[in-house]
């Protein structure tokens, strides 16, 4: 669906074409917080189905590894920011070697405990000053979006709508997928204000 210069879909990431949902642009900053590790995705499809009614086949964590994966390497042109656990962060980085460049790290605080978040850009060229050092929610999406430079952001698994939200707030498009139908409702509302 298109809200005004932004494009919001409501799928399983499996079944996505980027390359048609960016409009055969490239983003220039890729946010999201999906879910990490099988447990986590198991959860959420658990989640959809009681919100939704809709039945899905929980990914397997490397399966959605490969697919951000693919999303960066193929139609990204810029900076990256995955939220993941914090025990995940040497993970991200192996996989995402060789795509991925001056990649950082950083733990971010939340109730639960410390989450973390990997940083890096789709060039050598593409390196930027930023600490994210014990920052979290909407504040360091804001902070992230805010400080880089591009028009397009991206968001395979948006959720509530943070990333709309900053995008948004900062003037950028936003792209962004959210599986959960009930979900994604809270989305279209930062995109519509």
């Amino acid at each position: 669906m298109i809200i005004g210069k932004h494009t919001l879909e409501c799928k399983p990431i499996e079944s996505l074409d980027f390359k048609t949902l960016l409009g055969g642009r490239k983003a220039n900053i890729l946010y999201s917080d999906p879910p990490w590790g099988d447990g986590n995705l198991k959860y959420w499809t658990t989640i959809n189905e009681k919100q939704t009614g809709k039945k899905f086949s929980p990914l397997d964590y490397n399966t959605l590894l490969g697919i951000f994966r693919d999303l960066i390497k193929n139609n990204v042109d810029g900076y990256c920011f995955i939220e993941c656990s914090f025990k995940d962060l040497d993970l991200l980085e192996e996989r995402f070697k060789g795509i991925l460049f001056n990649v950082k790290k950083f733990a971010v605080e939340y109730q639960g405990g410390t989450n973390g978040i990997l940083f890096g850009g789709t060039s050598p060229n593409y390196a930027f000053n930023i600490d994210l050092t014990g920052m979290s929610g909407f504040k360091m999406v804001d902070l992230c979006i805010k400080e880089c430079p591009g028009e397009i952001v991206i968001d395979p698994c948006c959720g509530f709508g943070w990333t709309a939200r900053a995008a948004v707030k900062n003037g950028r498009t936003f792209v962004g997928n959210e599986f959960n139908s009930e979900r994604i409702q809270r989305t279209m509302t930062e995109l519509l204000k």
